[in-house]
């Protein structure tokens, strides 16, 4: 089933679902269904790096990163800086490797 063909979780009570992609309909998905289903698995072909949607303080992360001094840093520093940075950050809130989510592809790849 499309997570567009999903409209209520009646039917997956106590069964064991795979949940394919990690999108945000996909992330939306595994957490609705974990639950009331026995098991749910998130299916990746290659791992993703998982950002929180808001930041300390409750900012919006977009919002809050894409300024004028944002841009401005960016321009001036290496970009395996920033990552090594966004991904240090990143793992704080969740250990992508402790997960098997820790992809190859650096996080602004």
């Amino acid at each position: 089933m499309h997570s567009h063909d999903y409209f209520t979780h009646k039917g997956f009570e106590d069964q064991v679902v795979a949940v394919v992609g990690i999108g945000n309909s996909g992330g939306d998905l595994a957490v609705e269904l974990s639950r009331i289903a026995k098991q749910v698995y998130l299916v990746t072909r290659r791992g993703t790096w998982i950002c929180n949607r808001l930041i300390k303080g409750g900012y919006p992360a977009d919002a809050a990163l894409v300024t004028r001094k944002g841009n401005f840093v960016r321009k001036m520093l290496p970009l395996d800086m920033i990552n090594d940075t966004m991904e240090k950050l990143l793992s704080e809130t969740l250990n992508h490797e402790a997960y098997g989510l820790k992809p190859e592809h650096r996080v602004l790849r």
